[in-house]
């Protein structure tokens, strides 16, 4: 009876668990030593125990194919047997030592906005005729940077010097070598201050990320000085503080990445002068006491759940802020995040802040629609397959809004949730920029066309609006539409500099009449259909479909020159 049930009990077998111990930043050029550690709950055979070390580059893109999953390639692996052939680990503690020397051309671990380097350490160990035991763990590792300090170098934004009286400057740096939580010090000296208007000096730190023969610009951190009491070829001095996390640049097998310095210089009307200087990262200096091994437990709970978000974020392009995932895409901000519903508990939530667009959008049945025919065909092509996996709760012409019955704690699928909101936003993005006018008011679009050409704005056909900038006071020339898709009225609208008086606020229609009304307004709306004025704003409605298109040129002239004598400035400024 005793042998049958000791035989029975040993058909069972619990799998050891495994910690791994190693410098809390690993270096490569150099030796390494790991300790891993089988804590073993009762006897157990083993065939194999192998530690090993790799590293791959992974892309961050947008949405890959039919799952979304994003695949890494492998750049090297380094492997070592720690246990050979059948052996018999007794219960207890089986501690077990393992070095490695990174090759000094190996990239240290990288995050950025096309690019990840990620270093994994892996732990298996072969049980015969039982799953094996197999444990990962993420490696922090410092890459070979600059040896030594460049000379300090000047750059100029044109090597000819100055012409004429246009902008022109001169930047020093102390040297071109940067360390991880160190200053970037240096000078810039700006010519022509007479005839230019600085306003801001602007710095970014820029990685030139580089994969399978595709680069990407990233501009992790940026600063800004502002310009006050100049003199001519008067050197600016800066100090700019660097991130710790700087990775050192790399080239290895058509993975790369190098960083530059970009100093643009902000003037007023004219184009700005932008410098890109080449920058070298030197090797993160790591200290005798920080070799001291610790261990490397697994995270738990909201630490978990951190960890979860922040590797989606780098696995898909976004940023980890605040709880949730944040992405810039062309001018629209996305955000996901996790949101309670009461008793039926979490659930994930994507929006999407559009760019100002005037086309109607909504959701017909979950998918994304507009007002126009035409434009709901391209919308519908575009962005009907990418949100197949999607739920769409609202959709307007500001905001998009789609939820799925996932509480967000697994790293797939929240990066599949995370890829297919930020493909969707981008294909309506890429399709908006291409739609045509509005089949209702299609032909006055050649009439919008030369207004805008004689206003000096930018006509977006698909919203048939015009929108531009005179003196800084922003201008628009608008269709208005109603929920059912009827066109309501022309508007024109400017923007003030500073917020217009209380006492020319209010609405009127034609058979009404102001009591008061800002300086040469009253030969503006002689015309109109109404107005209406508040602190940011003028708008002057005219019919639907003006009669005289080339006629709102005159009156969008005569609205800007107010616009630009309550921001204080003269009529003729431009």
């Amino acid at each position: 009876m005793g042998t049958a049930l000791w035989g029975a009990m040993s058909l069972f077998k619990r799998r050891p668990e495994v910690t791994l111990r190693g410098p809390k930043v690993v270096s490569v050029g150099r030796s390494s030593r790991f300790y891993v550690t089988l804590h073993c709950a009762s006897p157990i055979e083993v065939d194999e125990v192998t530690f090993e070390l790799e590293v791959s580059a992974l892309p961050v893109t947008g949405y890959a194919g039919n799952k979304g999953l994003v695949r890494g390639t492998p750049l090297t692996r380094y492997s070592a047997v720690l246990v050979r052939g059948r052996s018999l680990l007794e219960a207890g503690d089986h501690e077990y030592e393992a070095v490695v020397a990174l090759a000094a051309a190996m990239p240290g671990t990288y995050a950025g906005r096309s690019l990840i380097i990620s270093w994994t350490g892996r732990v298996h160990v072969d049980i015969p005729w039982w799953p094996d035991a197999r444990t990962d763990f993420s490696l922090n590792v410092a890459g070979q940077g600059a040896a030594e300090l460049a000379p300090p170098r000047i750059f100029v934004s044109d090597m000819a010097g100055p012409q004429g009286r246009g902008p022109y400057s001169e930047l020093s740096l102390a040297s071109t070598t940067i360390e991880p939580g160190g200053h970037i010090t240096g000078h810039v000296a700006l010519a022509n201050v007479a005839s230019n208007r600085y306003r801001e000096l602007r710095f970014a730190l820029v990685a030139v990320e580089k994969q399978r023969g595709y680069s990407t610009l990233d501009r992790p951190v940026r600063w800004a000085k502002s310009l006050e009491g100049l003199e001519e070829n008067k050197a600016v001095p800066f100090r700019l503080r660097l991130p710790a996390a700087l990775t050192p640049g790399f080239s290895i097998h058509r993975t790369s990445l190098e960083w530059k310095l970009e100093v643009e210089v902000d003037v007023a009307w004219a184009r700005n002068p932008v410098q890109w200087v080449p920058l070298e990262v030197r090797a993160l200096r790591v200290r005798a006491d920080s070799e001291e091994i610790e261990a490397s437990p697994l995270a738990v709970g909201s630490d978990r759940l951190a960890k979860v978000w922040r590797a989606a974020a780098r696995a898909v392009g976004f940023s980890y802020e605040g709880d949730q995932l944040v992405r810039l895409i062309d001018g629209a901000a996305v955000a996901v995040r996790r949101q309670h519903r009461s008793r039926k508990g979490v659930m994930l939530v994507a929006e999407a802040t559009l760019p100002e667009v005037n086309i109607g959008l909504h959701a017909d049945n979950g998918r994304l629609r507009c007002r126009d025919a035409r434009h709901s065909e391209r919308i519908a092509a575009a962005t009907d397959a990418l949100g197949a996996t999607l739920s769409l709760l609202e959709a307007s012409d500001a905001r998009l809004r789609w939820s799925q019955d996932d509480a967000g704690t697994r790293l797939e699928s929240l990066t599949v949730f995370a890829q297919a909101t930020a493909a969707f936003v981008q294909a309506l993005i890429d399709v908006r920029a291409d739609l045509p006018a509005p089949v209702a008011v299609v032909d006055l679009e050649k009439g919008f066309a030369r207004v805008a050409r004689a206003l000096g704005g930018t006509l977006r056909s698909a919203a048939m609006d015009i929108r531009g900038v005179r003196a800084e006071v922003p201008f628009c020339v608008e269709m208005r539409w109603d929920t059912r898709g009827e066109l309501l009225a022309t508007a024109l609208t400017v923007h003030p500099l500073i917020p217009i008086d209380a006492r020319f606020h209010g609405a009127w229609r034609r058979a009404e009449t102001p009591e008061i009304l800002p300086p040469g307004l009253s030969a503006v709306i002689a015309e109109a259909d109404g107005v209406c004025i508040d602190a940011e704003s003028i708008e002057v409605y005219f019919s639907p479909r003006p009669s005289d298109i080339d006629g709102l040129v005159d009156s969008a002239e005569a609205l800007i020159a107010v616009g630009l004598s309550l921001s204080l400035r003269a009529s003729g400024y431009r």
